[in-house]
């Protein structure tokens, strides 16, 4: 047998075995296919649903509503929040305020719109209203209630703070240092009486024209002092009886 010929056989024996190996891998991965797809489960049938179940139970949830009433959990006694954010700020009192000072007001209330202030050179929010008054003028509650507070504010100067009711305290701010005999906190004062004098504490009202500060707060909020203001009452002159300042 001669060179070539065996080379051919062998040739022929390793195209042989290359198809065997190529065909089995290839019945290999067949089989491995089908079996996989045979293994996988079935999922079962969701199971049928009760309607008479979910009837009766929302029968029962309906009969326990009707027989336990929804309970309120508002305190209807507290006549103020713990703060006063969910509360309105509208005028909910019948109680009528005079202005606390005989002036004219110089700045309105405005806090939405900023108010040029002469002696911080910028624009603030002002959250009451400036009545131009001398210093050493009376001032006057602007209604019947309690002194709860009476302090010196760093920029505000001497203030004093009056409950009205309704969740309504009034304030009055860069007051004089010397205060009326008999005004002190936990002290009632009618409409008209006099709780101080004007003065210069007010710092951040130093460069302006000469005021008292006046603020009303409802539940917390800043309201406008003119929504609370008895206008046939402004150009009255309180009742000086109760002038224990002058």
């Amino acid at each position: 047998m001669t060179y070539n010929q065996k080379r051919k056989i062998v040739n022929s024996t390793m195209y042989i075995v290359f198809a065997l190996v190529v065909t089995a891998v290839l019945c290999i991965t067949v089989l491995t296919f089908v079996n996989a797809n045979r293994n996988v489960p079935t999922p079962p049938d969701p199971p049928p649903v009760n309607n008479q179940n979910n009837n009766n139970q929302n029968n029962n949830q309906n009969n326990n509503n009707q027989n336990n009433p929804p309970v309120n959990n508002n305190n209807e006694e507290s006549t103020e929040p713990d703060d006063g954010e969910d509360m309105p700020t509208d005028v909910v009192t019948e109680t009528y305020f005079i202005l606390p000072a005989n002036g004219h007001i110089m700045v309105p209330f405005s806090i939405d719109v900023p108010v040029f202030s002469l002696t911080t050179g910028d624009f603030r929010l002002n959250p009451g209203i400036a009545i131009s008054v001398p210093v050493g003028s009376p001032v006057f509650a602007a209604a019947s209630g309690l002194i709860v507070d009476i302090f010196d504010h760093p920029l505000m100067g001497r203030t004093v703070a009056i409950d009205h009711g309704d969740g309504i305290v009034s304030y009055y701010k860069g007051l004089s240092t010397v205060m009326p005999a008999g005004i002190e906190v936990g002290v009632p004062v009618d409409s008209g009486q006099t709780i101080a004098a004007t003065g210069d504490t007010a710092l951040i009202r130093i460069a302006e024209t000469d005021s008292l500060h006046f603020e009303i707060r409802q539940y917390g909020q800043h309201v406008d002092p003119m929504e609370f203001l008895d206008f046939s009452q402004v150009d009255a002159s309180p009742d000086n009886d109760n002038d224990d300042g002058t």
